[in-house]
């Protein structure tokens, strides 16, 4: 993820702080509609919802 944000062109400074927030609300949307038993793999879908919202 923090490839991808970098990608983006994202200064390297805050990148890792954009790439840990969108993982933690990915999983707090994934968590709200699976509960708390879900593969990592799912939460990869979330992902591009969550940064097309910041």
């Amino acid at each position: 993820m923090l490839g991808g944000i970098l990608a983006r062109g994202m200064d390297a400074l805050p990148a890792p702080f954009w790439a840990f927030y969108v993982h933690a609300e990915a999983g707090k949307a994934l968590r709200r509609r699976a509960g708390i038993s879900f593969l990592a793999r799912e939460l990869r879908a979330g992902v591009p919802l969550r940064m097309k919202k910041i």
